[in-house]
């Protein structure tokens, strides 16, 4: 019996590591991607996108906050790998969008999504480090390092809402942004 469940939770974890890895390599490709366009002066119809609409913009913005809430089961360890790689492909972005169109126009053009789209990202690393800080607190204010497991797992369920909340945001962001580039167009 132990050896069957030992054996599911190897397998489990080594396809949600299959899944986070390639969805990592996926979305780093992309946003370099989309770096490199806007760098080339392709700052209104984003990159990538043959597919501008709502559904494309909300499928790459959803991948990058699965990356970093992909930390949820696994001790955080996806966001804290992804999380810089993606705030400095956010940054680079953002300060070129910045020095090809100025800040009061790149305001007026990305100013009514990009908050609700970095606030989801923000939120979906906060989601992907939830346990691991909440139990990694409780075992060191508590001196009792069994009760780490039991503290990550009762904050799971708080992480996924966190998670979900980050979503939200995401394909708020993501309607905007697809309305406010055919209107652009």
């Amino acid at each position: 019996m132990r050896g069957s469940i030992a054996l599911s939770a190897a397998l489990m974890t080594a396809l949600l590591v299959g899944v986070v890895g390639a969805a990592w390599l996926t979305s780093g490709a992309l946003a370099s991607m989309n770096a490199t366009a806007v760098a080339a002066g392709d700052v209104d119809i984003g990159p990538l996108i043959d597919d501008a609409s709502f559904l494309g913009i909300a499928a790459r913005n959803l991948s990058v906050v699965a990356l970093l809430a992909a930390g949820i089961p696994l001790l955080g360890i996806p966001t804290l790998l992804s999380l810089p790689v993606s705030a400095m492909i956010v940054g680079f972005a953002g300060a070129s969008v910045v020095a090809s169109l100025g800040l009061p126009l790149t305001l007026d053009r990305v100013g009514t999504y990009i908050v609700l789209e970095l606030g989801g990202i923000v939120l979906g690393a906060a989601a992907g480090v939830l346990p691991t800080v909440h139990a990694s607190r409780r075992a060191l204010v508590r001196a009792h390092a069994g009760r780490f497991a039991d503290a990550y797992t009762a904050a799971i369920l708080p992480a996924l809402g966190v998670s979900v909340v980050a979503a939200a945001l995401i394909l708020l962001g993501a309607a905007i942004e697809a309305a406010a580039i055919t209107a652009l167009a």
